[in-house]
């Protein structure tokens, strides 16, 4: 890892109408990092995400990666610049077969890659699961198998980062497990991941670093560790009072 940032995002707003889903939410993610964006439900995690790939109302605010400013840029353009989503509850395409989503993930790869489209044996190195059918239809595949398709599929398009929302919801015990052990095994192979994740303990086990929010707004910054033992991340979880979440960010350092 490095201390320049890969993702670099400024003061971003997000709305819907009138209701105001992120407010002014800064956040860095550094090149080989896995980043937790926690909160409880309606803290704006999602709109977060949607919105670093062109697809939530962005109000305000700047993201830049890797010293390109992508603000504002169609998600198309925003996927070869090199960031991937994988979308809470999976939404593979139930009709296609697997091969056929992780072709369709491909079709806008990142910008400058060097590889051609992610081919099977690659597929199989992670997912063999996923090899085994490759020529199945995606619908017929288990909850957990689908998951490790939408990560495919994102994967497809050679991303530098990976943003992951809610990986484990709706996954037996066994399988959450299994998506964060798949979570690690990314890191180490240079992939970086901004994961939403409900799962907050685990999340911070594995986690470098992580930012807690709470009605839109960052409230709390850290070390993982660091977050995980805070008042402020249990505040905001179960509706505690704290001074300082609305109206500044509480950053942890060691």
């Amino acid at each position: 890892m490095t201390d320049q940032p890969l993702l670099s995002v400024s003061d971003l707003s997000v709305s819907y109408g009138p209701v105001q889903a992120v407010r002014e939410a800064s956040l860095e993610v550094r090149a080989g990092e896995i980043v937790a964006l926690l909160g409880a439900n309606g803290a704006g995690k999602s709109s977060t995400m949607w919105a670093l790939v062109g697809m939530a109302p962005r109000t305000g605010g700047r993201i830049v990666l890797d010293g390109r400013d992508v603000t504002g840029a169609a998600p198309e353009d925003v996927v070869r610049a090199g960031i991937a989503i994988v979308p809470e509850g999976r939404r593979v395409f139930a009709n296609l077969t697997v091969r056929d989503n992780i072709r369709l993930g491909g079709v806008a790869r990142r910008a400058g890659d060097p590889h051609g489209p992610l081919q099977r044996d690659e597929v199989g190195d992670l997912f063999p699961l996923l090899a085994e059918r490759w020529d199945q239809v995606a619908g017929g595949l288990s909850g957990g198998q689908q998951q490790q398709l939408a990560i495919a599929r994102a994967l497809a398009a050679r991303p530098r980062l990976v943003l992951l929302d809610e990986p484990s919801l709706g996954l037996s015990p066994r399988l959450v497990g299994e998506v964060f052990e798949l979570m690690a095994e990314l890191r180490r192979r240079a992939i970086t991941l901004l994961v939403v994740e409900q799962n907050v303990q685990r999340s911070l086990a594995i986690a470098d670093r992580a930012y807690v929010l709470q009605g839109g707004r960052i409230v709390l910054s850290g070390d993982a560790a660091e977050v995980r033992d805070s008042e402020a991340t249990e505040a905001a979880f179960l509706g505690g009072r704290t001074t300082t979440r609305t109206t500044t960010t509480t950053t942890v350092t060691g």
